[in-house]
């Protein structure tokens, strides 16, 4: 398991990176050149993380498309659930697999979401979040996942 503990690490230090950086830096990261490579990472590091004790009676496809709202997707992502395991693929629609739900986002909410900077209510209420399909699937998306270093405890505050 030496791998998995290097992976779940390496997320984390990631993670805390990302929650440092200036929404200005974020996303300048995600527009730019390494904005795939992150992308990629966040979709296997979810396919990793996926809690099976909270999701393994499921059998869907969630689809991620990500590019700004009204218009078509830069890109999609397809992650599968079935018989109690998550992996993705990312999609060119043409597989012939229908999503049970769709949610659209661009890649900077999609970075701020994995790194637990941004919860789903919020990024769904301020329009940076948008869901078709299965609504109550994707509201159950949240618990099927843990944010790399979500577990740690916040540093106390001394009081004054």
């Amino acid at each position: 398991m030496l791998i998995d503990d290097l992976q779940r690490k390496a997320a984390e230090v990631f993670v805390a990176g990302t929650r440092k950086a200036s929404p200005s830096l974020r996303a300048k990261a995600m527009g730019g050149p390494a904005g795939a490579l992150i992308t990629a990472q966040i979709f296997a590091g979810m396919a990793r993380s996926f809690d099976r004790s909270k999701g393994g009676d499921l059998d869907a496809v969630i689809r991620w498309d990500l590019g700004p709202a009204g218009a078509t997707p830069d890109e999609s992502w397809d992650l599968i659930i079935r018989d109690g395991r998550a992996h993705a693929i990312r999609s060119s629609g043409a597989e012939g697999t229908e999503p049970r739900t769709t949610v659209g986002l661009d890649r900077e909410t999609l970075l701020e979401l994995a790194a637990g900077i941004l919860n789903a209510p919020q990024a769904y209420i301020s329009g940076r979040l948008r869901m078709k399909g299965d609504v109550m699937l994707a509201q159950r998306l949240t618990t099927l996942f843990a944010v790399p270093g979500a577990a740690k405890a916040a540093p106390a505050v001394p009081r004054s």
